[in-house]
């Protein structure tokens, strides 16, 4: 599969990762893709490595851009309803942004360890 930005990809073989992009889903307001990052055919396509995904998830903008970690799920929110883009807005911030990506590491490096949310 070659999906076409935009698109959230994750860990499809992470059940602490497809939970988190369930939550996302649930929170978006029409159709945005969201794929495993083991199902694209040619990750290079947009700058991204088996060990980038095997590490993180991505927001893949309307550009083909690759954004990490927490940047992925802020550019998820961006396409939520309008307490969520406040949300995304929020995440934007920069002293929020360097906290959030900090906590982002953290959690990706021990998910297989963590409850996974409902």
């Amino acid at each position: 599969m070659q999906p076409e930005p935009p698109f959230f990809l994750y860990d499809g073989e992470c059940g602490f990762c497809i939970k988190w992009m369930r939550w996302l889903q649930r929170r978006i307001d029409h159709d945005l893709a969201f794929v495993a990052s083991q199902d694209v055919d040619d990750l290079g396509r947009f700058g991204l490595s088996d060990a980038d995904v095997a590490t993180a998830s991505y927001w893949v903008d309307e550009r083909g851009r690759p954004h990490r970690g927490s940047r992925s799920f802020t550019g998820v929110l961006r396409h939520g309803g309008r307490g969520w883009r406040l949300v995304a807005a929020l995440l934007d911030l920069p002293v929020v942004r360097t906290l959030a990506g900090w906590a982002y590491t953290v959690i990706a490096r021990n998910r297989h360890r963590l409850p996974a949310p409902d």
